[in-house]
């Protein structure tokens, strides 16, 4: 149970410090933030997090 917990507070942190960096790089153009997002989320998908 321990472990769960920790896994879901480290989730959490990582989801939270890498949204707050997506949002202040969110002035790169368009093109670029889509791509970028999109790999953000194949990243974390392949990894299992989501």
């Amino acid at each position: 149970m321990k472990q769960d917990v920790e896994g879901q507070h480290f989730h959490s942190y990582w989801v939270r410090e890498l949204s707050r960096f997506y949002f202040t790089t969110s002035g790169i153009s368009d093109g670029v933030k889509s791509n970028w997002h999109q790999d953000f989320w194949q990243f974390f998908t392949k990894l299992g997090f989501l």
